[in-house]
């Protein structure tokens, strides 16, 4: 009797074994009904891509942070002050380079602040300070050369000096 009572049970589990397996195979077998493409949507995302990967670039040969990129007459920095600086921390975390924040009329003891602040934020992103400066310097890009700059620079001068002597201001002709 034994024998038969496991037969029976052995045959049992068999058809609920199969019932189950037929049960999800026609689960799996229903058809997915695709969405429509949005080749809008898709182009409108490529060109934000694109246009992200400019504006990162232009941030990089930049590496500028300005007097806007902070709450004004504070050192904490803005939304576009913490964008700008994530990407330049990103470039700075593998490549040694110069960061320059412009004071402008900023107080010197606030750009100090700013300063220490900006510092402090690439060192805690795992920037190596000892390869990263922090200066009052010129934007970087691929501008003109330092040597056409002061060439330019000393002309203007020139310029300015030779029109006074050329043509002196009234309050310079009557101390003559």
């Amino acid at each position: 009797m034994a024998t038969v009572t496991k037969k029976k049970i052995m045959k049992a589990s068999l058809l609920i074994a199969m019932a189950l397996v037929c049960f999800i195979l026609c689960g799996c077998d229903e058809t997915v009904q695709k969405e429509p493409v949005d080749k809008g949507l898709i182009n409108a995302r490529q060109v934000n891509m694109l246009n992200d990967i400019a504006m990162e670039n232009a941030i990089i040969a930049q590496r500028t942070l300005y007097p806007y990129h902070f709450i004004k007459d504070s050192e904490q920095l803005n939304e576009l002050g913490q964008r700008d600086l994530s990407v330049i921390t990103k470039r700075f975390k593998n490549y040694p380079g110069q960061l320059n924040v412009q004071q402008g009329d900023t107080p010197s003891y606030i750009y100090q602040e700013r300063v220490a602040l900006v510092s402090q934020k690439l060192e805690n992103a795992g920037v190596d300070m000892t390869k990263v400066s922090i200066i009052d310097g010129m934007p970087g890009g691929s501008g003109m050369s330092t040597d056409d700059v002061v060439e330019i620079q000393q002309a203007d001068r020139k310029a300015r000096t030779d029109r006074r002597e050329k043509y002196p201001r009234i309050s310079d002709r009557s101390t003559n």
